[in-house]
């Protein structure tokens, strides 16, 4: 899908909100497609063409379920906003995608993959220390939430991570990889399956984030907000 189909699309998936009429700002075209476009009461908000084949409908429902009730309890993530409908997700059939909106998170991203951090190292560890204790709330009220029966998010234990057909596929099987490189994951592979076995005993393993990366982290002054949570998953908060 180039930028020109996915402005299209982002067009037509608008129609099931009640939100003013606006020509949507591409903000990223990878997994998802991301936009800017016009909010309720003139508020901004992020529009997200979701990619085939990743998330089922239900399980994109639950990831949106599982924001709102983190707003509900008082942290600052996107909250999916409802369509005409009442619904959390719209259909795009042209583009064999599903669309949904959320509220626009101020801020900028911490950073960028490969590039040097914009901040001092004081900074930096100020930053990273306000992380760690935003993602420790999150699996905090996360555990308290209430989660409808149908609530469906991807398991990354042992096997999610490192069984036959892991989420994120098997890694050790990259074509980019020398001999000597796949046998060394393979080795590592079997090594982390053993620990992470003797760990699940008593490891805290619930929702997860499983996606801070720079770009998902926004910064205002001094506060975080973790926005993205397509990668949302049962994990260990080891993770």
């Amino acid at each position: 899908m180039n930028d020109a189909q996915a402005i299209a699309y982002a067009k037509t998936a608008l129609a099931a909100w009640d939100v003013p009429v606006c020509t949507p700002r591409l903000i990223k075209n990878r997994e998802n497609a991301v936009f800017e476009v016009a909010g309720p009461n003139d508020t901004r908000a992020a529009l997200r063409l979701h990619r085939p084949g990743y998330q089922t409908d239900a399980a994109i429902r639950s990831e949106l379920v599982w924001s709102q009730g983190l707003v509900q309890a008082g942290m600052a993530v996107p909250c999916p906003l409802q369509t005409i409908d009442g619904d959390v997700i719209a259909s795009v059939a042209d583009a064999g995608r599903v669309a949904s909106l959320v509220t626009w998170s101020e801020g900028a991203p911490l950073g960028e993959g490969g590039v040097p951090f914009s901040w001092d190292t004081d900074k930096q560890a100020q930053l990273y220390h306000a992380l760690g204790a935003e993602l420790a709330r999150l699996h905090r009220m996360s555990n308290t939430l209430p989660l409808p029966d149908w609530f469906e998010r991807p398991r990354l234990d042992v096997d999610g991570l490192l069984g036959e057909a892991p989420l994120w596929g098997r890694f050790w099987e990259n074509p980019a990889l020398t001999q000597g490189e796949k046998a060394l994951l393979q080795e590592v592979r079997s090594r982390l399956q053993s620990e992470l076995q003797a760990l699940s005993k008593d490891a805290d393993f619930g929702l997860i984030h499983a996606d801070t990366l720079r770009e998902n982290v926004f910064v205002q002054g001094d506060t975080v907000t973790l926005i993205d949570f397509d990668d949302g998953a049962f994990g260990f908060r080891l993770y």
